[in-house]
């Protein structure tokens, strides 16, 4: 499930890549999410993407599941989605870049509950979104 694209009726979850941080350095402009990834500059997010594609957490006790929210007819990037694993339980957030912020976006985290639910067993999801 972690390299697999996921499709929603409006959205691709693609497998996030180091290479993805051009299109999605508009997600420091927000200071919420800057804060998280602890990076201000497109290098840093490079560098935080990059080790985002272990997959694992660094003790590799979690799951580190991270994609690229893509629009489903025109693949533009719309913002970053991530579930955290442990046992049977994720913790699912997501950070849509400004000007992406619509109704359906709204909808993006059931698109990542259901197969996370039905490819792994998980139980349980907790959502969460960035402003």
């Amino acid at each position: 499930m972690a390299d697999e694209e996921i499709r929603g009726r409006r959205v691709t979850l693609v497998p996030l890549r180091a290479t993805d941080a051009g299109e999605l350095v508009g997600l420091l402009d927000d200071p919420i999410v800057r804060g998280f990834l602890g990076v201000a500059h497109l290098a840093g997010l490079r560098r935080v993407f990059a080790g985002w594609e272990h997959r694992r957490s660094p003790g590799g006790r979690a799951g580190w599941l991270n994609w690229v929210v893509r629009d489903r007819t025109d693949r533009r990037a719309l913002g970053w989605a991530q579930a955290t694993v442990e046992r049977r339980t994720a913790t699912v957030a997501y950070a849509l870049l400004w000007g992406t912020r619509r109704r359906p976006a709204r909808r993006r985290g059931p698109a990542l509950r259901r197969p996370l639910r039905r490819r792994s067993g998980r139980r349980g999801s907790t959502p969460s979104a960035c402003p």
